[in-house]
């Protein structure tokens, strides 16, 4: 049996799932503030372990590259690159903005996605899910809020929302190169 792990520590929260031949086999996201560094290690034992899965058993790690807080998403990269030359298994990255859309779990719809970047700005994306699928309709951008189109009429907004490790650890994620997206 062949397992993905993925991992989104772009915002306060920490989310860690893994996803197997069988579905899901595990999906944790916590609020923890800043304290990341400390918390990620135990959050892939604490997964694997729940799970009944070895480290061996482990074959891809995605991991959420932002936007977001430039500190946690360096410690959530640098764990997954960490892991996966560790174990010798591809490593890809998703879109942090998406992983929250996909928690909407909107099945047909547009999904906006704002997280706050201080000082009035924000980071944006917009999403849209046809037939059970998430698709990238206007990718990450940083804004002035006061400058933001208004949402469409039908459209779902999540500001500040839980990411989806879950979806980013399935077959169905969005991914990409595993390289940090700051926004700066």
């Amino acid at each position: 049996m062949s397992v993905h792990l993925a991992l989104d520590t772009s915002s306060n929260y920490l989310a860690v799932a893994l996803w197997g031949d069988d579905g899901v086999r595990f999906e944790r996201t916590e609020d923890v503030g800043r304290d990341h560094a400390a918390r990620v290690p135990q959050a892939f034992a604490d997964a694997l372990d729940e799970a009944g899965v070895a480290w061996g058993q482990l074959a891809g790690v995605t991991v959420g590259i932002g936007p977001g807080s430039y500190t946690g998403i360096r410690v959530g990269v640098a764990a997954a690159r960490g892991l996966a030359f560790a174990l010798s298994i591809p490593l890809s990255g998703a879109c942090s903005l998406a992983m929250v859309a996909a928690q909407v779990g909107v099945s047909q719809g547009s999904v906006r996605v704002l997280r706050d970047a201080r000082r009035g700005r924000v980071y944006a994306a917009e999403f849209a899910w046809q037939d059970g699928t998430l698709t990238a309709v206007r990718p990450p951008f940083k804004a002035e809020r006061a400058d933001l189109d208004p949402v469409p009429d039908g459209t779902c907004v999540v500001e500040d929302g839980p990411p989806s490790a879950l979806w980013a650890a399935s077959p169905h994620a969005i991914r990409s190169e595993p390289t940090p997206n700051y926004l700066e």
